[in-house]
C-alpha cells in the first residue's frame, strides 16, 4: 500500500473492509439482528450525505 494514502481514503478503505467482512459473514449464513440492521441503515444515510457533499464540488454551478 503506498504511504501517502490520505486520512479520508484510509477511513472509506478501512469501511470497505469492514462491509465486505459482513457480506462474507451472511453469505456464510449469519444474520444481522434487527438493531444492527438499524444502525445500517443509519449508517447508508451518513454516508449517502457525505457523498452528495463531495460531489457538489465538483457539479458545475454556471449551467443554466
Amino acid at each position: 500500500m503506498r504511504e501517502d494514502i490520505s486520512a479520508e481514503e484510509k477511513y472509506l478503505k478501512q469501511i470497505i473492509g469492514s462491509c465486505e467482512l459482513i457480506l462474507d459473514d451472511l453469505e456464510q449464513g449469519a444474520s444481522m439482528e434487527q438493531s444492527d440492521f438499524n444502525k445500517l441503515g443509519y449508517a447508508d444515510n451518513i454516508v449517502a450525505h457525505i457523498q452528495n457533499n463531495i460531489s457538489k464540488q465538483l457539479n458545475p454551478t454556471n449551467i443554466q
